[in-house]
């Protein structure tokens, strides 16, 4: 969450995505942070700031951090699959694996607000997105309103706590061909067909600009599945 990236600088976006490491082990991710992380003279979206010392802090482990879990951030049973109860019940047992480390999890049924809420249309509200699609001033406002709940509303959340925790998605991965086969097509029993409801606890992110990472969690009818932590910015 500290390098953002664009993926749709033709239009103007750097909201989309975020460059991080994809690693073995948590001293390899640190390792990655440290030199993708920081300033460079050449990205005119990086930070202009110092990266932290990832590897200096690792050590410290995480005893004492207070973690708050939930099933589905109030909104994400809209996205439900049958496979969904299986795959958020082993990310859940998993996940009060990491109370054997002195982490304390608190679980919440709180609604964090719909990340989509917005619509895919506004594409997170962004301006150069929304000139380009030749949207009304109305829609870009809405869509800025919409991400200004989901801030406070995660804000509040973490104002006492170090992480939320959640399943990175309520779904196994599917192949290469269902995948392509389901994207327009919605059919009851099957797999989501739309971005959106593959990725709806990991759009807010995004949409904020937060940190969050995926770790893995166990296996569900024999694929992996991960629990993920987002975190404030600062």
């Amino acid at each position: 969450g500290r390098v953002p990236r664009s993926d749709w600088s033709h239009i103007g976006s750097s909201a989309m995505s975020h460059s991080g490491p994809i690693a073995r082990d948590v001293r390899d991710a640190a390792t990655m942070m440290s030199v993708l992380a920081g300033w460079d003279g050449r990205d005119l979206f990086c930070l202009p700031e110092e990266a932290p010392d990832y590897l200096g802090s690792i050590d410290k482990g995480a005893n004492g951090m207070r973690l708050v879990w939930t099933d589905d951030f109030g909104h994400g049973d809209t996205f439900m699959t049958p496979e969904s109860t299986r795959v958020v019940d082993t990310v859940k047992r998993a996940a009060q694996g990491l109370r054997g480390l002195g982490v304390e999890i608190e679980e919440t049924k709180a609604g964090f607000g719909d990340p989509f809420a917005a619509g895919s249309r506004i594409m997170l509200g962004d301006a150069g997105l929304a000139i380009y699609q030749k949207l009304s001033r109305e829609d870009v406002a809405f869509a800025r309103e919409e991400r200004a709940r989901l801030w406070e509303a995660y804000r509040r959340v973490l104002a006492d706590n170090n992480f939320i925790i959640s399943a990175t998605t309520p779904h196994v991965a599917p192949t290469r061909e269902d995948w392509a086969t389901a994207w327009g097509v919605p059919e009851a029993g099957k797999m989501p067909a739309h971005m959106g409801h593959y990725t709806p606890y990991t759009a807010a992110a995004n949409v904020l600009g937060w940190p969050a990472i995926s770790l893995p969690a166990g296996f569900v009818d024999g694929l992996p599945v991960g629990f993920q932590l987002i975190g404030k910015p600062d």
